[in-house]
């Protein structure tokens, strides 16, 4: 009798405490419906946000369950990691979900030897775009030469859509020139999740180099996953 309460008490704690493992992560979790009005809301302070509710209700109800539970998941935190490692666009498909992140170089021509930069990293699951981090820098060039001769303005923009991971702007570096030939600027942002075992910070580094014949990329963070602040290789527009 004795061996046999033991064993009861033994699996009463094993589920005691994997039930508490498993709510850590989902405590949480949103309804389909619950994120549905969520990105309504959304869309008063983003436009952007319209955008994924359409992308969202595009797929089938299954699939926006399964959507849902993901993002709250710590597969979720562990896929970003692996996507944005690579340049261009990164497909993986984890548990059958699939998950996309996109790497861009955009550029706008504002005058005679002046131009805009944009480098951004966009990230989406089942096709429906959840976050994008972007970095531009607005300068002069030499119009022979192509060389940035004077950075004019340099700004930072920070689209999320998924309630369980909260970003937040923390700041930027004042754009320059470097070696007397591109523009420079840096935009920093912060990430937080709750994840099984605790909630889990980083900070994310979006950097772009301008120059009138070809444009430069990088993405640098603290997540376990990545190699480390100041250890990310600048990425080509080719």
């Amino acid at each position: 009798m004795k061996k046999v309460l033991s064993l009861m008490f033994s699996l009463f704690l094993v589920f005691s405490l994997f039930s508490s493992v498993s709510s850590a992560a989902s405590e949480d979790l949103m309804t389909v419906e619950e994120y549905i009005s969520y990105l309504k809301d959304k869309t008063l302070e983003d436009p952007k946000a319209q955008e994924t509710l359409n992308q969202f209700l595009t797929l089938t109800k299954e699939d926006q369950v399964k959507f849902v539970e993901f993002l709250f998941s710590d597969e979720f935190y562990e896929s970003i990691a692996y996507s944005t490692k690579a340049n261009g666009t990164v497909k993986k498909v984890v548990n059958g979900i699939p998950v996309e992140t996109k790497s861009d170089l955009a550029t706008i021509i504002t005058g005679e030897g002046n131009k805009t930069v944009t480098g951004s990293y966009i990230l989406s699951v089942f096709g429906v775009q959840t976050t994008t981090l972007s970095v531009s820098v607005q300068f002069n060039y030499d119009t022979s030469t192509g060389d940035a001769t004077r950075v004019l303005d340099q700004f930072g923009s920070l689209s999320n859509f998924n309630p369980a991971l909260v970003w937040s702007h923390v700041g930027d570096a004042a754009g320059r020139i470097e070696d007397n030939r591109w523009a420079w600027a840096r935009q920093s942002f912060e990430s937080r999740i709750n994840l099984a075992n605790g909630t889990q910070v980083d900070t994310w580094h979006v950097y772009v180099l301008g120059h009138d014949w070809d444009n430069w990329k990088k993405l640098e963070s603290t997540h376990p996953n990545f190699d480390g602040v100041g250890e990310a290789t600048w990425e080509p527009n080719w």
